[in-house]
């Protein structure tokens, strides 16, 4: 798949739901058990576009998702969207290419040798998730 590759995506695919409607039915659970947890009954409504999906995993976006999704994203995936989303140094910022927390050698289109994936949700943040 073209486009900038994200922390995002790498698990998104890791977890095999590149498909919208199956990572789409994922985030429905997730923004139902949160909702039930948090006593946020707004949550419940929280649905994920087909777009959105694509730009997300395309990489292309002008600012972080609205917020409700934000919250439902890191609860699904366990790491904050600013790292989820955040520009390709950040996510990279390590040497290594071999991604042992995600099962796979490297993401397609890159070569061997590339920077890896951070492997902690803390990672990077001084601790902060």
């Amino acid at each position: 798949m073209p486009g900038r590759p994200t922390l995002f995506r790498a698990l998104v695919e890791k977890r095999q739901w590149e498909n919208w409607s199956v990572f789409a039915c994922h985030a429905e659970r997730a923004a139902h058990d949160l909702a039930m947890k948090a006593d946020k009954p707004r949550l419940l409504g929280v649905l994920v576009p087909r777009r959105s999906f694509d730009r997300w995993m395309l990489g292309e976006l002008d600012g972080m998702p609205q917020r409700d999704h934000q919250v439902v994203l890191e609860h699904l995936l366990g790491y904050p969207c600013a790292k989820l989303f955040g520009v390709p140094a950040d996510v990279f910022a390590r040497t290594g290419g071999y991604l042992p927390e995600l099962s796979v050698p490297r993401l397609r289109g890159q070569e061997y040798g590339s920077p890896r994936l951070p492997t902690d949700p803390g990672e990077g943040t001084g601790g902060a998730k």
